[in-house]
């Protein structure tokens, strides 16, 4: 069977599958950008909790060699999206966090607000199947010591330097036999504040809804930082990737569990996590 955007054209149900698909592509298109590329209808709000935990038994040395050390996180994060205007869409997100280390037979924790930030996107381009934007946002990340419960040492809640991230975005949404999917690719500029090394960052999101399990949506995602080295500390590249389902109960409320794994990095802790995310529009 032919599946060619001109045969597509012809078929009377296509309008109504693009609209699916297109509402489908805002709710799952990325994670720095809730929608990715796309950008929401205007009154269109977007609401995201999402619960993650982390952990590692190793680090990365200044070679990137695996190095001794535990860390562990819990995050918290919720994050709001909304289309101010067509074309446009604000956002703005928060997270808290609980850290615990172990090392040198010393333990210690931490918890604390660790980020807050907003964001605007804009729509430079797009056609039934294309879109092209562009975001810039502000993350205020220097919260520390909200509250110190440390026996001998302790772990930092939050980065210390605020950022401004400007990024590029790409997305293209499809149709394939087993169902509609979607690709979204980011790629940014994080200036950093503070003595922190400037970064530039790398996301790629694909996904499909199967054709025989519309209530489904999978996902995978890979995640690159590096360090452009300008700075005097936080200079560290990481690589990570990250599986995910998603189950849609209703129409405005959809259910995400994933894993990420960081497979690569330099001075960073080589961990895994889990999350859940739940989504809400309206």
């Amino acid at each position: 069977m032919d599946f060619t955007l001109q045969k597509r054209a012809r078929r009377p149900w296509r309008p109504f599958r693009l609209a699916i698909l297109q509402t489908l592509l805002a709710l799952f298109a990325s994670s720095s950008a809730l929608a990715g590329a796309w950008t929401l209808e205007p009154g269109a709000t977007q609401i995201v909790s999402q619960s993650e935990a982390f952990e590692s038994d190793a680090s990365f040395d200044a070679l990137g060699a695996p190095a001794d050390g535990t860390y562990r996180k819990a995050s918290f994060s919720l994050a709001i999206e909304h289309g101010l205007f067509d074309g446009i869409t604000v956002g703005g997100r928060a997270e808290g966090r609980i850290t615990a280390i172990s090392s040198d037979g010393q333990d210690g924790a931490n918890m604390g607000l660790a980020e807050v930030g907003v964001s605007v996107r804009g729509r430079i381009w797009r056609n039934d199947w294309t879109v092209a934007s562009a975001q810039v946002g502000y993350t205020n990340a220097s919260f520390q010591d909200a509250l110190t419960p440390a026996d001998h040492i302790q772990p930092t809640v939050g980065d210390d330097a605020s950022e401004v991230d400007v990024r590029a975005l790409l997305g293209h949404g499809f149709q394939t036999p087993w169902g509609d999917g979607w690709l979204n690719a980011e790629t940014a500029y994080r200036l950093r504040f503070n003595d922190a090394v400037d970064q530039a960052r790398f996301d790629l999101t694909t996904g499909m809804r199967p054709s025989g399990a519309s209530r489904f949506i999978f996902m995978a995602q890979a995640f690159g930082t590096h360090a452009l080295g300008n700075g005097s500390r936080s200079d560290y590249d990481v690589w990570k990737l990250s599986p995910s389902i998603g189950y849609e109960f209703t129409p405005s409320l959809t259910l995400q569990i994933g894993a990420t794994q960081e497979v690569a990095g330099r001075n960073i802790e080589e961990g895994r996590s889990l999350f859940t995310s739940v989504w809400w529009t309206f």
